[in-house]
């Protein structure tokens, strides 16, 4: 008996291996149903469609809408979803008038899914994706596996997706930086290299003065100029610290301003003996900004830009930076996990007017490729 029921068994499983013929590209692969699910990102309604009992979204209409980033790719056939950072929704997505209504008829067949050798992904992730009727949908409850909350309201019939206040970090030596914003960015035709801070007491009357430290900087050749938290504590003789809070709708209410979302501020202090006298030298050597070094590529780097002002001896000071003897407005930056502020500051604390790189060595930076900086 046993042998006759492994004939049946194995004659069974050849017979399904012969028939069974994998759907060809375009083809019916399933159903698409009728939802009542309403599905939000950042609270602004988004089409839903019910696959196989999942909820998913269109991934095409997140594009700048709901505050993402979409890219087909045709000759690699890629669709590439980005968030760009925050929680930005246009007036259209906020008021719903993006939203297409599927169905009122919950659990109804309204469409077909078809296969498909598109791949998409969520910010530099594969996610399961659908094609309905040419548009690219993707499951919205495995947007969990990615960083969002993704909230059931049961009793409102509502899938939530938020970014939670840590969505984005920033190591830094002082601490990491938990925001739902993102920071990171690029200076081109950058370089990292060896300089000493130039210092200008009067623009008018053009003396330079040196501070014969030399210090490891990045600066992009053109004006934004930027040396180390650790080493600006070094040349003043002070101590950084960094403060983290949470702001709430709460307190954005009391303050009368909008906030949908709780998250945190940082705020950065800097105490230092003002009365002290910097150690400088008169610049002998003529100034020739020759050829910069690393001037082909890019690195990457996080401007905090939602940070202003900083805390300098209890006082609240501007951020500056300085290009042609010009002041500008500028922001704290994030490089390889340490704190950057623009060399300018040590000429605005320090009453001097300008504040620059002097470039001294090239040395093993030269050669380096970006590749190797950006890993």
């Amino acid at each position: 008996m046993k042998k006759v029921l492994s004939v049946i068994l194995t004659m069974t499983l050849v017979f399904t291996l012969m028939t069974y013929s994998p759907l060809a590209l375009g083809e019916v692969a399933g159903n698409v149903y009728g939802t009542d699910i309403v599905t939000y990102i950042y609270d602004c309604p988004v089409t839903s469609y019910n696959i196989g009992g999942k909820t998913c979204i269109d991934a095409e209409i997140l594009n700048w809408y709901y505050g993402f980033d979409v890219y087909w790719y045709a000759d690699e056939r890629k669709l590439t979803v980005d968030d760009k950072g925050g929680r930005f929704a246009s007036g259209q997505a906020a008021s719903g008038e993006l939203v297409d209504k599927i169905s009122s008829s919950v659990g109804e067949i309204v469409a077909n899914y078809y296969t498909t050798d598109i791949v998409t992904s969520l910010n530099g992730k594969e996610i399961t994706s659908y094609n309905i009727g040419g548009r690219t949908v993707i499951l919205a409850e495995e947007m969990a596996d990615f960083g969002y909350s993704v909230v059931w309201d049961e009793s409102k019939r509502e899938l939530l997706i938020d970014k939670p206040m840590d969505f984005y970090k920033y190591s830094t030596e002082l601490g990491e930086i938990k925001t739902i914003y993102k920071f990171d960015s690029y200076i081109n035709f950058a370089i990292e290299c060896m300089a000493n801070v130039m210092l200008i007491k009067d623009k008018n009357n053009y003396k330079e003065e040196i501070i014969d430290k030399p210090l490891k900087v990045v600066t992009d050749g053109m004006g934004s100029q930027y040396i180390k938290f650790s080493d600006f504590a070094d040349i003043l003789g002070g101590k950084w610290t960094m403060h983290e809070e949470i702001f709430t709708t709460e307190d954005a209410t009391a303050q009368g301003m909008i906030s949908r979302s709780d998250r945190y501020v940082y705020s950065f202090d800097f105490f230092f003996d003002n009365t002290k006298e910097l150690s400088v030298v008169p610049k002998t050597t003529k100034y020739e900004l020759g050829q910069w070094p690393n001037t082909k590529g890019k690195i990457e780097v996080a401007y905090l830009s939602h940070i202003s002002q900083i805390n300098i001896n209890g006082l609240m000071r501007s951020i500056y930076t300085q290009y042609g003897g010009k002041v500008y407005n500028a922001y704290l930056m994030v490089y390889k996990d340490e704190l950057y502020i623009p060399v300018q500051m040590i000429a605005y604390l320090m009453d001097y007017d300008l504040a620059t790189l002097d470039i001294i060595s090239y040395n093993e930076f030269n050669e380096v490729e970006f590749s190797d900086i950006n890993s």
